[in-house]
């Protein structure tokens, strides 16, 4: 099967260390996740110090999402393993970036932006070899409509 790579962006204009703690939290998961949104009642389990959680239900099937590496307010890398209904796995990567120091730089190419520099912007990022992530084009937009988002 071919390789893929999913990469998604969005503004969200709130502070980065909060828009950085609902991703992080795993127990926050289900107020923003296009995969646990799809089952509410699908039974979930966290790891110690937040570390991981798993999941269980009839639509969702089972799997797995552990945090491996975390970058305050800047990166998180994670593995997601599916096990039920198909095997997968895939590292999962979320980087956060002030909008200000992307104007910065654009502004130094000679880009403007029309967007106001108070937001950040959240990248989710899934390479792979499984063509089965219809949910993660859901995953900022759950994301950004937790916190009120602007583009002028």
């Amino acid at each position: 099967m071919p390789k893929l790579m999913i990469e998604r962006s969005t503004v969200i204009e709130a502070p980065l260390d909060a828009v950085y703690a609902l991703v992080r939290d795993f127990k926050r998961w289900p107020e923003w996740s296009p995969w646990l949104s799809a089952e509410k009642e699908a039974t979930l389990s966290f790891g110690e110090e937040g570390r991981s959680y798993a999941w269980n239900g009839k639509i969702v099937g089972s799997g797995e999402m552990r945090l491996l590496d975390a970058v305050e307010n800047q990166s998180l890398q994670m593995q997601l393993d599916l096990l039920t209904p198909w095997r997968s796995q895939s590292q999962v990567r979320f980087e956060f970036e002030s909008l200000l120091s992307l104007f910065i730089v654009n502004c130094l190419r000679s880009k403007p932006m029309r967007c106001n520099t108070r937001g950040r912007i959240v990248t989710w990022a899934m390479p792979g070899r499984q063509a089965c992530y219809a949910a993660a084009r859901k995953c900022l937009s759950r994301v950004r409509k937790s916190f009120p988002s602007k583009c002028m």
